[in-house]
């Protein structure tokens, strides 16, 4: 086994001669006969997953108690304590695409074509495809809508894009220290909460305590206008605690900021599911 370690350039960068246990130019590791043995891959597995929760724990708990904390250390530089925004986001959107107590985000063609402000404007546009396809409505409706269900939970990332345009704009007079970088992963921080606790943990909770302890009328509290107002309140306190010191401004204009942002989530959302329209008709037309 030794003719696999004694090398005398480094096959990282091609220094040689490589006599040291680390390359002078690039730092790569000269392997040792322990490095070709099976065990390696035993030790890179717990290695790595050590590492992993350690970082993923400690993001977990300040993500959830303190998410300012957690956004504004992380872009200061603190990279091996926590996993990153993005990263967050990506875990919370696959923990919701498997457990999603709450399809808040899917869009139905009956809704697309009814009971959206922009309904009136692709209704022609939605027929036409529909007439085109060679199907009935009643056989492209099933198809759309199952289609549409998995894209809403892909397309998610555009939510944070979009909602992190929209805080760079209501912060624009300190885009020098705070550049539209960092609003992406405040919002991502922001989308990572809404999926994972208020679309997953939260509801799906509600609906295992309702089942196991068999409470009557628990399930008929739940309409679509007190889960909107619910996640709306709950959204707002957690935001309050991740852009509380982030907005420029005084007091009063923090609060303004806050209430347009709140104004914005809807036309946010319709952008959305606009967007999820397109897209769904489009995967149909060259994929289906």
């Amino acid at each position: 086994m030794s003719e696999l370690v004694d090398t005398h350039e480094c096959p990282n960068c091609g220094y040689e001669p490589f006599t040291t246990s680390y390359c002078p130019k690039c730092g790569q590791r000269k392997l040792s006969e322990k490095d070709h043995r099976v065990t390696v891959l035993f030790n890179e597995f717990i290695s790595g997953w050590l590492n992993f929760e350690n970082s993923f724990l400690n993001t977990l708990k300040v993500f959830l108690g303190k998410p300012h904390t957690y956004v504004s250390e992380y872009l200061s530089g603190a990279r091996k304590k926590y996993i990153s925004p993005i990263k967050l986001f990506i875990l919370a959107n696959a923990f919701y695409f498997i457990f999603p107590a709450v399809d808040t985000f899917k869009t139905t063609l009956h809704t697309q074509l009814n009971r959206l402000p922009y309904s009136e404007y692709t209704e022609g546009f939605i027929m036409s495809f529909i007439a085109a396809s060679g199907m009935s409505y009643p056989e492209f409706t099933p198809e759309y809508n199952e289609l549409t269900q998995i894209l809403s939970k892909a397309l998610l990332v555009i939510l944070p894009l979009l909602f992190s345009v929209a805080t760079w704009v209501l912060n624009l007079s300190e885009r020098e220290r705070k550049p539209l970088l960092y609003h992406i992963n405040y919002s991502l921080v922001l989308s990572a909460f809404l999926v994972f606790v208020l679309c997953s943990v939260l509801p799906g909770s509600y609906k295992l305590i309702a089942v196991y302890f068999e409470i009557d009328g628990m399930m008929e509290l739940v309409t679509e206008m007190s889960l909107s107002v619910t996640v709306l309140l709950i959204l707002n306190v957690y935001g309050y605690f991740l852009y509380r010191n982030f907005f420029a401004g005084n007091l009063l204009i923090k609060g303004f900021k806050v209430v347009l942002l709140n104004v914005a989530f809807v036309p946010l959302i319709q952008s959305y599911r606009l967007i999820l329209l397109f897209v769904t008709l489009g995967w149909m037309k060259f994929f289906g």
